[in-house]
């Protein structure tokens, strides 16, 4: 039987999120309301250090 693929790409953007937040953990904060936005912020300071 042939098997079906997943033409997408995987999402890495929360696997790094999350290694960054096991890390340095007083970097991410814990408010849900703005979780995301911080974390994206986070991550794109830490891209831009490239």
């Amino acid at each position: 039987m042939i098997e079906k693929l997943e033409m997408q790409t995987k999402d890495l953007s929360q696997e790094k999120i999350r290694l960054i937040r096991e890390l340095f953990p007083n970097c991410v904060t814990e408010s849900r309301e703005r979780e995301r936005e911080r974390e994206r912020e986070l991550f794109s300071q830490l891209i831009s250090m490239r």
